[in-house]
């Protein structure tokens, strides 16, 4: 008895485990080295890798896969990020000029460095695709610059082909295991009247019909690029602290043709709009009073940067921030509005901290 109880445990045990990888597996995104041709046609640059199945209805009613079913495959390379949408439709209808996603169309919903907020912020997007429209469109930001699309319509079957540059998105340099949120929707409305509203609608990963909270987007993983290894950190000629006059900085590394990316506003080099890129050794100036690519003038300048390298993975970010006391002395309202005095349930007295500090000085 306690033998198969412990057959049982243990079959039970493989079969979590084997659901745990076929779910895992299922949402990595694999890397090409041969990008496809955006034109609307399954390349056979697609014919290797696994279709993922968009089957959760989350509006009106789905009939049947005759009705509306739908499929889509992902690649990535390190500009850009690829998508093939198959969707077959009994009813193609794209006449409602009002509202793009009530016609018959696809939603693309990524957020670009997986944080899972709860509304859009700087790197969450909402692109639509409708049929028998070349039109791209995107609802929080309006941004489509270098989003290359292309459709073909074969009876009742819609083929989407998108091409997502990952510099649009807030990825200023991809690499391998990055995660980002993403999700996709299909849209279904068979009545050819403007006025007709939407009958159905399925995703891939969400279970309601939520457009604005990118919290509960479903995770992808880019994977299967191959790698000599991790870059080493990049190596900064002065170590952070206190520093009494302005200097340059040299941002180097110990591999030859490594190139180094940085920010100095205090944003993520890896995913920054304002990042930095230059060959190593590369020379920063370190000046407070030098408000370039810095977004203000503070008594500190943060420096974040990394390493990258062709066939290598990426650094991990490093940063150093630099004080400059006599600035930090002489340091007024920088402009904006304060913080308010409780963050987080914990209160902040910035001023007379501040205060504090220089008299400590």
């Amino acid at each position: 008895m306690v033998t198969f109880q412990r057959r049982l445990v243990l079959i039970s045990l493989l079969f979590v485990l084997s659901v745990l990888a076929a779910f895992s597996q299922s949402n990595n995104v694999n890397y090409t080295f041969k990008a496809p041709v955006i034109d609307g046609v399954i390349d056979s640059e697609w014919v290797d890798f696994e279709s993922k199945t968009i089957s959760n209805i989350i509006e009106g009613e789905v009939l049947s896969l005759t009705d509306l079913d739908g499929t889509f495959k992902m690649l990535w390379n390190e500009g850009f990020l690829y998508l093939l949408v198959v969707v077959n439709d009994d009813v193609i209808h794209s006449s409602n000029a009002d509202d793009i996603s009530l016609d018959d169309g696809i939603e693309v919903f990524i957020d670009g460095n997986n944080d899972k907020p709860y509304l859009f912020e700087e790197d969450d997007f909402r692109f639509a695709f409708r049929a028998n429209d070349q039109k791209v469109y995107e609802y929080s930001k309006d941004t489509v610059v270098g989003v290359v699309f292309a459709q073909t319509v074969i009876a009742n079957t819609v083929i989407y082909e998108i091409q997502i540059p990952w510099n649009v998105i807030g990825q200023a340099n991809i690499r391998n295991n990055e995660e980002i949120g993403f999700d996709i929707h299909v849209n279904d409305n068979d009545e050819d009247d403007e006025e007709a509203e939407r009958e159905g609608k399925i995703a891939w990963y969400v279970t309601s019909n939520s457009i604005d909270n990118p919290s509960l987007f479903g995770t992808v993983l880019l994977s299967g690029k191959p790698s000599l290894g991790i870059m080493t950190e990049p190596q900064f000629s002065q170590k952070r602290g206190f520093c009494n006059a302005p200097f340059m900085l040299t941002l180097s590394s110990s591999k030859e043709e490594t190139e180094i990316i940085y920010t100095l506003d205090g944003s993520d080099p890896r995913y920054s709009p304002t990042a930095i890129r230059g060959m190593s050794p590369l020379t920063v100036e370190i000046n407070p009073a030098i408000d370039i690519n810095r977004g203000g003038l503070t008594p500190s300048v943060v420096v974040r940067a990394l390493a990258a390298k062709a066939n290598y993975e990426t650094s991990e970010v490093v940063t150093h921030s630099y004080i400059f006391l006599e600035n930090v002395k002489k340091q007024t309202n920088p402009g904006g509005i304060w913080p308010p005095p409780y963050v987080n349930n914990f209160l902040i007295l910035i001023k007379k901290l501040i205060m504090i500090w220089i008299l400590i000085l």
